[in-house]
């Protein structure tokens, strides 16, 4: 079978190494945009990888001018609600007459397109006068959006860019945030992570030497320690059920830290944070990450969301 899967542009090769050990995989081929296609003949059902974003098993293959609605869906079935992930890798060709296309056969036919209510994905890639089809679930293409491509509105307040590493990671690691009340913010200048937080509805200890966004100020559900978070340690008295750490530090140094900040989580509470990685050897310093995080907590799970630059973002629990 032939898979086409997507990464971060600048993590392919490990994505590629990823699958290679897990898999037995040939024709082996890169597309575009972290985009790529392999064939296996092994079920890749219930694989979770970190820095693989996307999969998609390719059932037909055509050139555009071979494109055509009625052959391409007429066995889908109208007892299924999908999503329809339309993705034009190819910026000569246009995609609104694809997609209207595709919309009016579903409209004809009956298909049911709601991306709300979707279990399922019908995925269109066009690249290079190519393109590939394919159905499956959201759950085993690991994404409910297009390539993985998880994109927020930027909102009128919003402080950084950072604050999507968090609202993704809320998602993809499936976290109900509204069963917590309590949030401590490691290293969360300038507050982009706590105002994500208090929009949520918690009450947010936010710990940096440097000042925060002078939105949140006035906010009287946050309070801001402002030094280390060593310092703040030897005087917290408190516990918390969500901590999070997004700080500009060595990978391990960071975990160091995190560590210490969990005799403050309380017993049901979750931690997140993200590893800065060294771009010429991710995939090795994730793997000794990880060891190094399992061996005290349970871990929820660990991805190069779409939001991550040169990192990977990890959710653990206390075991």
């Amino acid at each position: 079978m032939k898979i086409l899967a997507s990464a971060q542009e600048n993590s392919v090769d490990c994505a590629i190494r990823e699958i290679r050990e897990n898999f037995n995989i040939s024709n082996l081929e890169k597309l575009a945009k972290g985009v790529f296609v392999f064939e296996t003949d092994d079920v890749l059902k219930n694989f979770r990888p970190i820095f693989v974003r996307y999969l998609l098993p390719i059932s037909v293959e055509k050139t555009i001018k071979e494109f055509n609605a009625k052959d391409l869906f007429k066995n889908i079935s109208k007892d299924d609600i999908f999503v329809l992930h339309l993705s034009i890798l190819d910026e000569s060709i246009e995609k609104d007459n694809i997609l209207a296309n595709c919309l009016n056969y579903f409209r004809e036919n009956n298909i049911t397109i709601n991306p709300k209510k979707a279990d399922k994905i019908i995925g269109l890639v066009v690249f290079a006068n190519k393109v590939y089809f394919g159905i499956s679930t959201i759950k085993d293409s690991l994404s409910s959006w297009a390539l993985g491509e998880c994109r927020y509105k930027y909102e009128e307040n919003q402080i950084s860019r950072a604050e999507f590493k968090l609202l993704e990671a809320f998602e993809y690691f499936d976290i109900d945030v509204s069963k917590y009340k309590t949030a401590l913010d490691l290293g969360a200048a300038p507050g982009g992570w706590s105002r994500v937080l208090l929009n949520k509805g918690l009450n947010v200890v936010a710990v940096d030497p440097a000042e925060l966004d002078v939105s949140l100020i006035e906010n009287k559900k946050l309070r801001h320690y402002k030094g280390l978070s060593q310092d703040f340690f030897r005087k917290c008295k408190n516990t918390y059920d969500v901590i999070v750490n997004d700080m500009k530090m060595d990978s391990k140094k960071s975990i160091e830290i995190t560590t210490e900040a969990t005799k403050y989580l309380n017993k049901n509470g979750v931690v997140i944070m993200t590893l800065k990685l060294n771009p010429n050897r991710e995939y090795d310093e994730v793997k000794e990450c990880i060891e190094i995080i399992k061996n005290k907590f349970e871990i929820i799970g660990i991805h190069q969301l779409f939001h991550n630059r040169s990192e990977v973002t990890v959710s653990f629990k206390i075991l």
